[in-house]
């Protein structure tokens, strides 16, 4: 009775896969949609003087990591489910890592938009006094 009850558990665990890499494939698709923003970021600020390679290097690497990772647990899933299971959780551990990296670029864009704002405002400050 006990081996029924644990097959179907994993009968239940394997029935919730599809739906599970289907969320891990979109938060993929989301990462890489983030970094080509941050590219695109890190460019203009590189002209401002903002060095971001390092963050956008290991973003990139990061995201490489997670589709690695998410292979192997497609491969584990075929001989052990339980693995699989604990692989795909370990992706959602390393995107909050990831993600840390996009923080750092998306704040430096902030600072160097507030740095731009102040500048402008401080110029129409001084313009006005002169008046």
């Amino acid at each position: 009775m006990q081996n029924l009850q644990d097959y179907r558990e994993m009968l239940e665990k394997l029935s919730r896969w599809p739906q599970a890499i289907r969320h891990v494939n979109q938060q993929i698709k989301n990462l890489e949609r983030q970094l080509k923003q941050d590219k695109t970021v890190a460019a203009r600020l590189q002209k401002s003087g903002f060095d971001l390679s390092e963050e956008l290097m290991k973003f990139e690497a990061g995201i490489n990591e997670i589709k690695t990772i998410r292979d192997q647990a497609a491969e584990q899933l075929k001989n052990n489910p339980d693995a699989a299971f604990d692989a795909l959780e370990g992706i959602f551990e390393k995107m909050e890592d990831v993600l840390e990296n996009d923080r750092i670029i998306k704040t430096l864009s902030n600072l160097s938009r507030f740095n731009g704002d102040f500048k402008r405002g401080f110029a129409q400050g001084e313009r006005e006094v002169k008046k």
